[in-house]
C-alpha cells in the first residue's frame, strides 16, 4: 500500500482543520453572546432600521455586530455569522433609517442623450432623530455570558 494511501484518512480531518481556521469557520476571532434589540419611535416599532453595535475598548481592536429590524422592530445582531450576537464588553449603539428617493438611470457619458445638467438626486432622508446615527447616541449595550434583549425607545 502506498504511504499517501495510508496516510490519507488521518490527514484529510487535519486538513478541514486546518482550513476552517483559515476560513474562519462557524466562529469568530472573539467568542459572541446572543444579542436582539427591539426599536421603537413615537410608541411604534420601527420596520426597517439598521442597527450596529461597536465594541471599541474592550479586545484591542472594534468589533461591530449589525443587524436590520422587522416588522416588529426586532433585530437578532451578527458579528462573525447570522445570529451570532455580539462580543462581550460596552458596545456604542448606532440606529439608523433612510428614506432613499428613487434614482434616475444612470445616463451613460458617451450616449447622444447624456445631459450634465440634469438635477441631481436628493440626498437621503433620515426617518428617526439624527442623533442616533453616531457613536456619540448615548446608547450602549452591555454584553456578558447570557443572551442580552434590549429595547431602544427614541426620542426626538
Amino acid at each position: 500500500m502506498p504511504r499517501v494511501t495510508f496516510f490519507m484518512p488521518a490527514l484529510l480531518p487535519a486538513a478541514l482543520l486546518v482550513l476552517s481556521g483559515c476560513t474562519g469557520g462557524v466562529s469568530g476571532e472573539f467568542p459572541t453572546t446572543k444579542v436582539s434589540v427591539k426599536v421603537v419611535y413615537k410608541g411604534q416599532p420601527v420596520e426597517g432600521a439598521n442597527v450596529a453595535m461597536v465594541n471599541a475598548n474592550d479586545h484591542g481592536k472594534p468589533v461591530i455586530a449589525v443587524g436590520r429590524t422587522d416588522a416588529q422592530g426586532e433585530a437578532k445582531m451578527r458579528t462573525y455569522f447570522e445570529g451570532d450576537g455580539a462580543v462581550k464588553g460596552t458596545h456604542l449603539v448606532t440606529i439608523t433609517k433612510m428614506e432613499v428617493s428613487a434614482n434616475a438611470d444612470l445616463a451613460d457619458t458617451a450616449s447622444e442623450d447624456y445631459n450634465p445638467n440634469v438635477t441631481a438626486t436628493a440626498a437621503p432622508k433620515s426617518l428617526l432623530p439624527a442623533k442616533y446615527s453616531t457613536p456619540t447616541s448615548g446608547l450602549t449595550v452591555q454584553v456578558g455570558d447570557s443572551p442580552v434583549s434590549e429595547t431602544f425607545e427614541l426620542v426626538d
